[in-house]
């Protein structure tokens, strides 16, 4: 028989490394957003995102960073657009130690396990800024995490040229293990910043994160239990101490979210929200229903219209609201774009 997962008082202490509606990583990712990100390559859609409320990103290296994004309207918070856009390649995310990780789901659950391992650093960890240029090695990217000359490595890295990265915030313990994440390696317990000792990562088994859903507390249990029945949780007022498995762990956060991504209620005018587009070939009818979704109405097409709606038409964007985008689309279409309450009316 399956074990029930176990639930048993907790009175224990804040730790850094906890998951809370009150701290700044839920609260970047519960940012209310929609966003149109169709025909940008994956990395770029999911950095464009990011970079909108500052959010550290990790993506894994064997997911095709290059693949055109064709996901639609994205929203309504931030983290629901990065899910969104992480599934058209078979990819999720994690949010762990101020950073979103976002690729093949045994990448994901073997990463986040190694990140919450790493000892405790307490309520304040040393946390900086860790960067590296475009085209830089591997050992370029170690060196910079550690901010010292190249330390020495156990394992050699293969050569590889990575994208620039600008961390914010970020322990450099989290910065070294996200290097050594993208070639399945994890530090040992025993390293230090000058001899950086590594093994294999996995996902380790069961173990513990503490968790502040608050009223969401339930259907954080809910999901830790779907996804490992053996979890132990041990909960008070504030907290649940979960113990379970990465995956189970993975699902957690993702309860949370998605609770909170369920709260944001649509802007009164989504209108004045700005947009950029990689060139987008589609008919005019199709871009200005898009549009028309993402602002939270219908597009109601007039018979009269609706033969020079299914002309095709190319349009490339940078920071334009979507009344601009509609009223290009229209132009270009040879019709008019009324907005109303609940519907555009073309």
């Amino acid at each position: 028989a399956v074990a029930q997962a176990a639930i048993v008082l907790s009175g224990a202490t804040v730790s850094a490394e906890d998951f809370s509606t009150r701290g700044p990583l839920f609260a970047r990712l519960a940012t209310p957003m929609k966003s149109i990100q169709d025909g940008k390559p994956f990395r770029e859609a999911l950095e464009s995102i990011a970079k909108q409320v500052e959010l550290n990103l990790w993506l894994d290296r064997r997911v095709d960073p290059s693949a055109a994004v064709a996901a639609g309207p994205v929203g309504p918070t931030v983290s629901a657009a990065i899910e969104q856009i992480a599934a058209e390649r078979e990819c999720v995310m994690m949010a762990v130690r101020n950073v979103v990780l976002v690729g093949r789901p045994a990448w994901v659950d073997a990463t986040a396990a190694t990140l919450l391992s790493l000892p405790d650093a307490g309520t304040r960890p040393d946390t900086s800024a860790v960067s590296w240029d475009a085209l830089s090695t591997p050992e370029e990217a170690i060196k910079a995490a550690s901010n010292a000359s190249l330390p020495e490595m156990s394992h050699s890295l293969p050569h590889d040229l990575w994208p620039a990265v600008e961390w914010r915030q970020i322990d450099r313990r989290v910065a070294i293990s996200l290097v050594l994440a993208q070639f399945d390696l994890r530090p040992h317990a025993t390293t230090s910043p000058s001899a950086i000792q590594c093994e294999p990562a996995t996902a380790r088994g069961r173990y513990s994160r503490r968790y502040g859903a608050g009223e969401d507390s339930a259907s954080v249990r809910s999901a830790i239990q779907n996804a490992d029945r053996k979890a132990v949780i041990r909960a008070d007022a504030a907290w649940l101490q979960i113990t379970a498995t990465s995956a189970a762990h993975r699902a957690a956060t993702k309860a949370m979210l998605a609770a909170e991504s369920k709260r944001v209620r649509p802007a009164d005018d989504q209108g004045n929200l700005t947009f950029s587009l990689k060139p987008t070939h589609a008919t005019a009818g199709d871009l200005l229903s898009s549009f028309a979704k993402t602002a939270g109405r219908k597009c109601v097409i007039d018979p009269a219209a609706a033969a020079a709606c299914s002309q095709m038409v190319t349009i490339e964007a940078e920071n334009q609201t979507l009344r601009q985008l509609i009223d290009r689309v229209a132009k270009k279409a040879g019709v008019n774009a009324k907005w109303g309450q609940d519907e555009i009316v073309i």
